[in-house]
């Protein structure tokens, strides 16, 4: 988790927090990315080095980390997951509610978020307003919800919490990589929208008052699936291999 000491995130300490913040979030992209990896079956065993007869180097990836991920993203998600009513909400409201969450094909974007915190522990989502001009004349009949649902990234997006009671969340990023090299952050915090590129700063309101980008965590560890059990996927790796190689 990244922590600032800051209960709020303005004009004066931005850049601060946000420098800060990096430094952790670089280990957190860099055991993610391995965690991806290995999910995709790069995995220790490819690396095996045989001594001996080295012509006889079998290397075989029996790749539970997927399996592991797919049955669990299968069993939470075995059906589109809906908003219903507990009271005193319009129900009317809750159906017009579904079916903006169906325009955006939230259903799938589900499968998506649920996979990301599956295999690293975390994952995120990002709900931010349609442009002004978008949503003009909107009704139900243009199959169109008056916001984007995105799934980001966890390698390339983060939040940040105050380290004062209740650790809320006072700033969330996210930030790309352009063709020359140079990143881009954009920075949400209730108020205002940063966007920082090297040493510039620009800020403007925040239209909808709060922060659009919502952290996801499998259990309070932020561990994947099947990280807890990777020493014992390397052993059945390298058991299998040196099965065949025998």
């Amino acid at each position: 988790i990244i922590y600032t000491d800051y209960e709020e995130v303005t004009d004066d300490n931005i850049r601060e927090v946000l420098d800060n913040s990096l430094s952790s979030h670089r280990l957190i992209a860099m055991e993610c990315n391995y965690l991806y990896r290995y999910y995709k079956g790069i995995q220790p065993i490819l690396g095996k080095v045989k001594s001996v007869r080295p012509e006889i180097n079998n290397k075989v990836v029996r790749n539970h980390a997927q399996e592991i991920v797919n049955f669990k993203t299968g069993y939470l998600l075995n059906q589109d997951i809906e908003y219903v009513s507990k009271g005193g909400i319009n129900a009317d409201d809750i159906t017009i509610l579904n079916d903006y969450m169906q325009a955006e094909a939230k259903s799938s974007q589900d499968q998506r978020l649920v996979q990301d915190f599956e295999i690293t522990g975390i994952g995120y989502r990002g709900i931010f307003p349609k442009k002004e001009d978008a949503i003009k004349g909107l009704s139900l009949d243009d199959d169109e919800s008056p916001f984007d649902l995105y799934v980001l990234s966890p390698v390339n997006t983060f939040v940040v919490r105050t380290t004062a009671m209740g650790n809320d969340v006072v700033m969330a990023v996210n930030f790309v990589k352009r063709e020359d090299g140079r990143y881009i952050y954009t920075c949400y915090t209730p108020t205002t929208i940063y966007t920082v590129d090297g040493v510039n700063i620009e800020s403007e309101p925040n239209p909808i008052g709060d922060i659009p980008i919502i952290e996801y965590q499998l259990n309070e560890a932020r561990m994947g699936a099947f990280e807890p059990v990777l020493s014992m996927l390397d052993a059945i790796n390298r058991a299998e291999s040196d099965r065949i190689d025998a």
